[in-house]
């Protein structure tokens, strides 16, 4: 096999000799970033009022789940979902009034 072969699916799908790279099956990297940001507005000496935003996923950015491993699925090496728990971008408001 070249050096420079790109990884395709081997003839027939279940020899176990056949040559993949490595990590093949492994999913791919998370990128999540989620950020917060308050500011406080003071109404005298006793009474304050907070306005805080929050966005979770600020990229959209959307979470694959790992590929077919199974060799003798017509779907093998496909990437067929998204990991479970990642959601697409969500922001929060809040208002807090403190006294």
């Amino acid at each position: 096999m070249e050096a420079n072969a790109r990884l395709v699916v081997p003839r027939p799908v279940s020899d176990p000799f056949a040559a993949m790279r490595r990590n093949s099956f492994s999913s791919p990297r998370l990128w999540n970033y989620d950020f917060s940001a308050r500011k406080q507005f003071p109404l005298g000496e006793r009474f304050r009022l907070a306005l805080d935003a929050n966005a979770f996923n600020l990229f959209n950015r959307a979470h694959f789940a790992a590929p077919v491993a199974v060799l003798t699925d017509a779907r093998f090496g496909r990437i067929t979902a998204t990991r479970p728990g990642y959601s697409p971008r969500q922001i929060q408001l809040g208002l807090r009034f403190t006294f």
